[in-house]
């Protein structure tokens, strides 16, 4: 359903957000207010967090977003994109979402209106660019694994104990301990104690079950 369907005017939500309660969110939203004064938009609802964009679950924000998928809006302005999100991947997927349900996006700072055809061409560029720098970041990341591997260098997770711990733990397996045995005698999981054990490159159960 758009507001085309129902023969009405658009009706869009601000959405302003600082992240601290020292900067100023009525400057944000009295420029989208004249935004939409300028384009003739009905303000439906304003939206506004003091939070920091890197959260992914904000309180005014998830307020706009259920308005949304009940068609209660039609758009969104807001004072700039990163208004929206700080995080690259989520703000792309969110305008991803919003394009596929015909919901419209205008920023003031960026003079971003996807209600044009030259606006989605722009946040198109910004999903291409996105997925460049996702490929790009996934393709170095295999490239390193593969030169750490290549130098002998053994990966996987991480032990969760201490030096001492993993130590002790080791001390306890040589001298037959079994590593379910160890597991129910100190305060590290049997998953831990078993990558300790496993780490070392030699793992032995010494008999007495796993």
């Amino acid at each position: 359903m758009s507001i085309y369907d129902r023969g009405q005017e658009m009706t869009v939500a601000i959405y302003a957000r600082v992240s601290t309660d020292k900067q100023d969110l009525d400057q944000q939203i009295a420029s989208c207010q004249r935004l939409c004064e300028a384009k003739g938009l009905a303000v439906g609802g304003v939206y506004a967090d003091v939070m920091s964009g890197t959260k992914d679950s904000r309180p005014e924000f998830n307020k706009m977003l259920v308005a949304l998928r009940l068609y209660e809006l039609d758009a969104v302005v807001t004072f700039r994109l990163d208004r929206l999100g700080r995080k690259l991947t989520n703000l792309v997927l969110l305008l991803e979402q919003w394009e596929n349900s015909g919901i419209k996006l205008y920023s003031v700072s960026e003079s971003f209106d996807t209600s044009t055809a030259l606006g989605r061409g722009m946040m198109h560029l910004i999903i291409v660019f996105a997925q460049m720098e996702r490929d790009n970041i996934s393709e170095a990341t295999k490239q390193r694994l593969q030169a750490l591997k290549a130098n002998g260098i053994k990966l996987g997770r991480r032990v969760s104990a201490s030096q001492w711990q993993i130590q002790r733990v080791r001390e306890l397996h040589d001298q037959g301990m079994s590593v379910r045995r160890i597991a129910t005698n100190s305060p590290l999981s049997y998953g831990t104690v078993y990558s300790v054990v496993k780490q070392r490159g030699a793992y032995s159960d010494n008999g007495n079950g796993s």
